[in-house]
């Protein structure tokens, strides 16, 4: 975000993010849109064990995600694709780990 406003890049990120912008704007262009919205970014508040389910479908899960939105962001599925993933993502194996972390989340509050 702070190269987009035309800082002279002085730590390793932002001169990779200047990098960034010469190779391919469009891409560097994401990162602006993303520090615009980073006060809407919710933390990811778990940081105990993996539950019994994650151990057992959490690199699924993730690697069906990380093809949706590559194949959504390049045009290669429609933006509808998404409601679809969201089903096949809590039906296995989502639903129950996010009970399981809002299980273990009430269990340390």
């Amino acid at each position: 975000m702070d190269v987009s406003t035309g800082i002279t890049p002085e730590t390793s990120a932002q001169i990779k993010a200047a990098a960034d912008f010469k190779a391919s704007p469009d891409m560097a262009g994401g990162y602006v849109v993303a520090g615009e919205h980073k006060d809407e970014l919710l933390p990811n508040l778990f940081n105990g064990e993996p539950t019994a389910t994650m151990k057992k479908k959490w690199e699924q899960l993730q690697t069906m995600e990380k093809q949706i939105y590559t194949n959504i962001i390049y045009g290669k599925e429609p933006i509808d694709a998404f409601d679809k993933f969201v089903e096949e993502w809590k039906s296995q194996g989502g639903d129950q780990i996010t009970q399981e972390v809002n299980e273990w989340y009430q269990s340390v509050k």
